[in-house]
């Protein structure tokens, strides 16, 4: 009993830890000491492959937003293998981490592949909350591409099976469905969902998705033509990217502000 006990608390407490990676990667700390953190954290859990694992796939996220691609790359390929060894098929299957390595990288085709693998597994087995994820994935890394009726497929099957308290996905997929609309001319639902989306990420500490929400509502601004408050609102999405060290999306937003200054 006692050995149970034991093995029950170190389970928990793998569990605090990968909780607290995930944290990291999503919340406010800056990505540089979101870095030396989660490199702190695998050394604590090395005698769990599950919760180093789960680390690693947090881990490549940050790496992801300093540019350090192949080592983000590596770190999942990792993981993968460790999920894959301990037969934990849903773990394999949740394939977010390396959609947003790739959508950084500027390779949404790589996203689309990988997220197109987990999505098939996902369906298979039932699950929905995972899928609505990557459906709203999905649907951004095929909008990258211009592929913009299968976005909005993907982003109303995002809708459909995303729970209410999700408010990863209930950003993700309003952002993608408002610069769909955008590009039909359909301003006024686009413009609602996008200041939807803004609104929802306002109620997290999610830096870079608030940044993504708020650099969709300056699309839709923009094919508007109302360049001063698409402007405006790039700023604040750039201040966001700034503030975690998003280095990539900072510097993209930043070539995308000069885009806005020379209209």
């Amino acid at each position: 009993a006692e050995h149970a006990r034991r093995a029950g608390n170190r389970h928990e407490h793998n569990e605090i830890l990968s909780w607290i990676a995930s944290s990291l990667w999503f919340g406010p700390t800056p990505t540089d000491q979101g870095i030396r953190r989660c490199e702190q954290l695998r050394d604590q859990v090395r005698e769990s492959p599950a919760a180093e694992a789960a680390i690693l796939r947090h881990l490549a996220g940050l790496y992801a937003m300093v540019g350090r691609f192949a080592a983000a790359r590596d770190l999942l390929a990792t993981s993968n293998a460790t999920y894959a060894d301990l037969g934990l098929s849903l773990n394999a299957a949740t394939s977010q981490n390396e959609a947003v390595v790739e959508l950084l990288a500027g390779n949404p085709a790589a996203a689309e592949e990988s997220l197109r693998v987990g999505y098939r597994t996902l369906e298979a087995m039932g699950e929905r909350t995972y899928r609505s994820t990557t459906a709203a994935f999905l649907a951004r890394a095929l909008l990258e591409q211009g592929r913009d009726q299968a976005a909005d497929e993907f982003a109303e099957v995002s809708s459909e099976l995303a729970a209410s308290g999700d408010l990863l996905t209930q950003i993700l997929w309003r952002c993608a469905r408002a610069r769909v609309l955008a590009r039909r001319a359909q301003i006024g639902k686009a413009e609602e969902l996008a200041r939807e989306a803004v609104s929802i990420a306002a109620q997290t500490d999610f830096l870079s998705y608030r940044a993504d929400a708020i650099l969709d509502l300056a699309e839709v601004l923009y094919v508007d033509r109302r360049y001063g408050e698409a402007l405006t609102a790039a700023v604040a999405a750039l201040h966001f990217y700034e503030r975690k060290g998003n280095v990539v999306a900072a510097g993209r937003t930043r070539l995308r502000l000069a885009e806005f200054t020379r209209v």
